[in-house]
């Protein structure tokens, strides 16, 4: 939405695609993010556009040595979870070739980052475990804000976990990874509330294993909803 809080600018879409037919989505992705930074350091070189205190990058790190050799600045890279983590793990000695240049490329730019910064204790587990020559680095956790103004009304206070009935996901996850993580991560005393829980997932998925996982950690129920029956049960 655009509110104009924000001057928002979008650089580095032209002229490398997404993806070539559905594959090279990563590369693509990765030389997405350095044209975006070299057309960025070019227009600060210019001055066309101001030069910055710090920059902010998140889910990819290999515009991270770039930035912050030509722009002068400091760099914070804010993981979101290890991107080798999330890609699909199929056989295959091509799949692993393609893999190994960018598994490294991505160990290397994390650690180029002034400060690096995760979403969640969980998160910083698992950097530790992926990028175990950064473990002296020790990631700082800052959880993404959430505007909570909407959902609680004038004089009464948010609710507790134990008053809390329903869990919503949006998201498309992976075979391997699993959607009922919170609710496996929530401490003992929290039991109690985890039996009372229920967990919506809409984004499509292979329902019957997370369905499971989810009873094996005391939720009662997984619903998924595939795309198109969202987009159906939204035109309602």
């Amino acid at each position: 939405m655009n509110t104009g809080t924000l001057n928002v600018r979008v650089l580095g879409g032209w002229p490398v695609p997404r993806s070539f037919g559905g594959r090279f989505i990563v590369i693509c992705a990765i030389l997405r993010q350095l044209t975006l930074a070299v057309v960025l350091l070019l227009q600060i070189a210019s001055g066309r556009t101001q030069a910055y205190d710090v920059f902010f990058v998140d889910q990819l790190s290999a515009a991270v040595p770039l930035l912050r050799l030509f722009g002068r600045t400091r760099v914070v890279f804010f993981c979101h979870f290890p991107d080798q983590l999330l890609a699909p793990k199929r056989p295959g000695l091509a799949r692993t070739l393609y893999r190994i240049p960018a598994d490294a490329l991505e160990a290397a730019t994390t650690g180029a980052a002034d400060r690096l910064l995760v979403n969640s204790e969980f998160t910083g587990r698992v950097f530790a475990e992926t990028f175990p020559r950064l473990r002296s680095r020790s990631p700082k956790v800052v959880y993404p804000g959430i505007d909570v103004s909407g959902f609680v009304s004038k004089g009464s206070k948010p609710p507790c976990v134990d008053q809390i009935r329903s869990l919503l996901t949006r998201q498309r996850p992976r075979s391997h990874l699993a959607i009922d993580q919170p609710l496996r991560e929530q401490e003992e005393p929290a039991a109690r509330a985890r039996s009372l829980c229920s967990l919506a997932q809409v984004g499509g998925s292979s329902g019957a294993r997370h369905r499971h996982g989810l009873c094996r950690c005391g939720a009662s129920l997984a619903t998924t909803l595939s795309d198109r029956r969202l987009r159906r049960a939204a035109a309602r």
